[in-house]
């Protein structure tokens, strides 16, 4: 199936897109320097202080993870501390 540029969607994708990244204007690092949030191992403890307090650090979080982000911080969390919450995650939700 060929869909044309003039399809109409049931939606408009583009106010899908803005409103689901709105939150980045509320997070508590939106006026720091992004290479806080890729730091060597040892500089990992004040991207999470930022985090911290964050209002929107389960957002942050949950677009980690719906992103597949490898690399970097987000919603306190690295790489391999959101495995394990994805993995917990798994664990305690109910069988379908």
């Amino acid at each position: 199936m060929t869909v044309s540029l003039t399809t109409r969607l049931p939606f408009n994708l583009s106010s899908v897109i803005v409103s689901s990244l709105e939150w980045r204007d509320q997070a508590a690092c939106k006026n720091t320097t992004t290479s806080n949030f890729y730091p060597e191992k040892d500089e990992i403890t004040h991207a999470k202080k930022v985090c911290e307090q964050c209002p929107v650090k389960q957002q942050c979080l949950d677009f980690a993870i719906k992103n597949h982000e490898v690399h970097g911080i987000w919603g306190g969390m690295g790489y391999r501390s959101r495995l394990r919450y994805m993995k917990q995650l798994k664990q305690t939700r109910p069988p379908v």
